[in-house]
């Protein structure tokens, strides 16, 4: 219909063209001939009358074969305008057939993954299940080696001691390898997980030897706890690191490559039970828990322990305030110590080796180029001896890291321990044959660090320790043992250290 209506109005152009284009010819003419007459041209003018008249009929013969052509081209017009709307009908009908074609195969995939829902529900919900379950979870962890010299020069593979792992003497080492696995709660109702498996020689000496859980070989599992969020509440269940100390048993997380002295004698390293915490406001959080003791993954006590913590974090300040108190029956980690037994009469077994710590922790970063840390310990256990008396012990660490360019930095850490009685261990690194005698312990430290790529770094680190026990002659040997005096005895140590840790996350 549109084509038809096209063809009328171009028809009825035409026409009406021709006829205007015809009358002009003919006023045209008339002029020519009113022209010559007024002109006088004399006896002439019958000839060009007559030459007028052949121009006359040349000139109406010319226009009305042009105005014949015009009406005779509007057919083909027409008939090529319809020739065209043919083709882009043709076209349309082609694409309407293949819509309904994709159409069609849409509807057919569709059902088929119905169908394969149907039959196989559990690869069906794959997707919406396990794999959103993967996503969500966080995976990390480290591989870390070592080489230690100590310019005492003991023998090789002689184990370093006062430190909480051993780094043996002019030895490459396999320190550690770990895993992390890692779902952390993420509101209200939700429910998280953690677990890190470690693997090397750190693992092997942080594997208790009392009811042990280290898992097989040289695995040790540092943390596995279930967590969940009860409207801000944060509820842990499992084995977690302690909360207490400036350092933790990772060594990319700390500062400096070794271990200071309170972290080796001060505190436990690691519980399992139950820990609570949460947010008051204006930056200050709490901690509390229900543990079997310290060290210890089975309870060898009806005692149990507790935890508490109390701390504010600020922009560029930290303080928090740890405790703990309860049992200490664990066999010891490592160098971490093992209780000194009751023989007395008189000691009451239901509060054997009750102890008692408190743990200050305070950092502040005055800039982007400045880091301190503060760590102060004090703590007591029942003496063996059931007669009413107290150990005690107390210790502070200082340190400070520094940045020096994108790339390296320093780090910088002194450190002091005095253990009353040496109610935490000492004895038997000191050796000699009268265990109750005091000791002190002095401690420097120098890391350098530098960061290879993102996730390799190198630290180079230097170590002094200075050892003065009670009675005389009780202090460290070339082998890092004491003997008596003037048998090679020693009261100070040095040790450099290069160690390289990747970190990937």
């Amino acid at each position: 219909m549109r084509g038809d209506r096209f063809h009328k109005i171009v028809s009825q152009d035409a026409v009406l063209g021709a006829g205007l284009f015809l009358e002009a010819r003919e006023k045209q003419e008339q002029r020519f001939w009113v022209t010559a007459r007024s002109s006088g041209a004399g006896p002439n003018w019958i000839q060009r009358e007559q030459l007028g008249g052949t121009m006359f009929r040349k000139l109406t013969l010319s226009t009305i074969a042009v105005a014949l052509g015009a009406v005779l081209l509007i057919p083909l017009a027409a008939f090529a305008e319809g020739e065209s709307t043919s083709r882009l009908s043709a076209l349309e009908g082609r694409l309407l057939a293949l819509e309904d074609q994709l159409q069609s195969s849409q509807e057919t995939v569709a059902a088929q993954r119905e169908l394969l829902q149907v039959h196989n529900p559990v690869l069906g919900a794959s997707h919406g299940g396990v794999d959103a379950f993967l996503e969500s979870v966080s995976v990390g962890g480290y591989v870390e080696g070592s080489y230690t010299y100590n310019f005492k020069n003991p023998p090789a593979g002689t184990p370093t001691q006062l430190l909480q792992f051993s780094h043996p003497q002019n030895s490459f080492e396999f320190d550690a390898a770990k895993l992390e696995l890692g779902r952390a709660t993420s509101g209200s109702g939700t429910a998280g997980f953690q677990l890190d498996l470690l693997w090397g020689g750190n693992a092997v000496n942080l594997n208790e030897s009392n009811t042990s859980f280290a898992g097989p070989g040289d695995i040790w599992v540092q943390q596995a706890y279930v967590s969940y969020d009860y409207d801000g509440l944060d509820l842990m269940i499992g084995r977690f690191e302690t909360i207490l100390g400036a350092e933790v048993i990772d060594t990319p997380d700390n500062h400096n490559v070794t271990r200071g002295l309170l972290f080796t004698y001060a505190i436990p390293l690691w519980h399992q039970g139950i820990l609570l915490g949460g947010d008051i406001g204006e930056g200050v959080h709490w901690k509390a828990g229900l543990v079997n003791g310290a060290n210890n993954s089975r309870a060898n006590t009806d005692r149990k322990g507790v935890l508490a913590n109390l701390g504010m974090a600020q922009e560029g300040f930290g303080v928090d305030l740890n405790w703990y108190y309860g049992a200490n029956d664990a066999a010891g980690v490592g160098t971490q110590p093992a209780p000194v037994a009751s023989s007395h009469p008189c000691a009451d077994p239901s509060n054997r080796n009750m102890t008692q710590i408190y743990d200050l922790v305070v950092t502040l970063d005055p800039s982007d180029e400045l880091s301190l840390w503060l760590n102060a310990d004090w703590g007591t256990t029942q003496s063996p001896e059931g007669n009413g008396g107290h150990d005690t012990w107390k210790g502070v660490s200082v340190g400070a890291a520094m940045p020096m360019s994108d790339k390296l930095g320093i780090a910088v850490r002194g450190e002091y321990f005095k253990d009353k009685r040496n109610s935490r261990g000492l004895p038997n690194l000191l050796g000699g044959t009268t265990p109750r005698a005091d000791s002190e312990l002095w401690s420097a430290t120098l890391t350098a660090n530098y960061a290879i790529t993102d996730n390799l770094t190198a630290r180079l680190e230097y170590r002094h320790d200075d050892v003065d026990a009670s009675p005389s002659g009780r202090i460290l040997d070339d082998d890092g043992y004491c003997t008596i005096a003037g048998t090679g005895c020693a009261d100070d140590r040095d040790i450099v250290l290069l160690d390289i840790a990747y970190v990937f996350d």
